[in-house]
């Protein structure tokens, strides 16, 4: 495992801090974030985009990301997603 995980926009996170991951769809995680924006815990990585998954660490602070939560975890163990067609090519 690598030990920077790059979550867009030239922010890093240490992946060994890494607690877990969750996507903003549902109100309660944005009602999370919020409230740790309120007590200054939230770090944003988004570059002023959408946040799409909130990355919570070991140190109590929330790491809000513009990329997908399954977009970081191909990051995070290292995989690359095959161009276009490569799949179907490979099943032949």
């Amino acid at each position: 495992m690598k030990p920077y995980l790059n979550i867009g926009y030239g922010n890093t996170v240490m992946t060994d801090r890494i607690l877990r991951m969750e996507e903003t769809t549902d109100a309660s995680v944005r009602r999370i974030m919020r409230k740790e924006q309120d007590e200054n815990r939230l770090v944003d990585g988004t570059a002023g985009n959408k946040t799409h998954t909130l990355i919570f660490m070991d140190s109590g602070h929330v790491v809000a990301s513009a990329m997908r939560k399954n977009r970081l975890i191909r990051r995070l163990n290292g995989k690359r997603p095959d161009p276009a067609g490569e799949a179907k090519k490979n099943q032949d």
